[in-house]
């Protein structure tokens, strides 16, 4: 047999071999996309009922005779920064007090530190301010939440709360020792500061810790107030909003979670001004950063142009604050975007 046959022979088998291995290797590539496309498909259980913005605002909403309960806000000034420069370094034990458990040695070292703390006035006072913005704080504090494919992120829970927290311990310890006009200044100032970050603060946590310490200063006080009907009905009914709000908070998990986990959703939120601040802002970062990292797919793909159009649409919002937070927001997603996909894959799934 002549070499050109031959040649010819071993030139067709390595042609077959070599289309064999690319149609193998675009196989097990689309495998694994189809793999990491699935691993990120929402589950039919998420899926938002109709009237998913009614069953948010219902969660949250605040009776209306809470208002009545906090001082008024007359002073200029912004109660965040005031709040965010105080210390926040004690063992806050103010919701063990209110409940009526017995204090262990390090709650009475607390409580006895918070007595003397005239610093507190301070943060007292904070609750007669008319304005309560954390947002500009938080984001001047970046990297205080960690950071996520190297962005640094602003702290998720403002260190407003230990500022709070401290003047509710100082309010009951003071109603426990007779001082009830301190007290019920004290508890009054809790209940406002409560309220204003149940308004503003950047993310839901933030906003019901901020509720949660109204509630349990409204308990303090309706037992300080027994004849004064109006003090005691607000009190009340604050504190019923806080014992119903976990079942209530149940009922409408499905529309919550499926809003939070779902970046169409969560953008459509932040579009709509008759939810929340807190929803709106968390929504934002849901849908814009939180949109990268639901899975390997979302990873591999990086920012979607249309999750970069709405977060560029928001940054002219009304709100001046959600404004900033879009800015942020479209900021990250840009430094996220230029990482590159295999570094973000890589991101997921160490950390680092």
């Amino acid at each position: 047999m002549s070499p050109e046959p031959r040649k010819s022979s071993l030139v067709f088998w390595l042609g077959c071999a070599s289309l064999f291995l690319v149609a193998l290797l675009v196989a097990v590539g689309a495998t694994m996309m189809w793999m990491l496309h699935r691993s990120t498909e929402q589950p039919s259980g998420l899926a938002l009922s109709p009237d998913w913005r009614a069953h948010l605002r219902a969660a949250v909403a605040l009776p209306p005779e809470a208002a009545l309960l906090a001082p008024a806000r007359t002073v200029p000034g912004n109660a965040a920064a005031v709040l965010w420069r105080s210390p926040t370094t004690r063992t806050v034990t103010a919701e063990r007090m209110v409940r009526g458990i017995p204090l262990t040695a390090e709650d009475s070292v607390a409580l006895a530190a918070a007595l003397r703390d005239t610093a507190l006035d301070a943060v007292r006072r904070a609750a007669t301010m008319r304005d309560y913005d954390p947002t500009l704080l938080a984001l001047r504090d970046s990297g205080a939440g960690g950071e996520i494919f190297g962005v640094p992120l602003p702290s998720l829970l403002g260190r407003v709360r230990g500022a709070s927290e401290e003047l509710l311990l100082r309010g009951v310890g003071r109603a426990r020792q007779g001082r009830l006009a301190d007290a019920r200044a004290d508890l009054e100032a809790v209940i406002g500061i409560g309220l204003m970050r149940f308004a503003r603060e950047p993310t839901t946590q933030g906003a019901l810790a901020g509720a949660r310490s109204a509630a349990l200063a409204a308990t303090v006080l309706a037992s300080l107030a027994p004849r004064d009907t109006l003090t005691s009905h607000a009190a009340a009914r604050l504190e019923v909003w806080l014992a119903n709000y976990a079942s209530g908070l149940r009922g409408a998990w499905g529309d919550w979670f499926g809003l939070f986990s779902n970046t169409d959703s969560s953008l459509a939120a932040v579009s709509d001004t008759s939810l929340p601040f807190p929803i709106r802002a968390e929504g934002l970062f849901s849908g814009s950063i939180g949109s990268v990292v639901q899975g390997p797919w979302s990873a591999w793909l990086g920012p979607r142009r249309s999750v970069v159009r709405a977060v560029r649409a928001a940054e002219h919002s009304s709100d001046p604050d959600l404004a900033m937070l879009a800015v942020a927001a479209d900021t990250a997603l840009a430094r996220i975007g230029r990482v590159g996909a295999w570094r973000r894959l890589h991101y997921l799934h160490t950390g680092r």
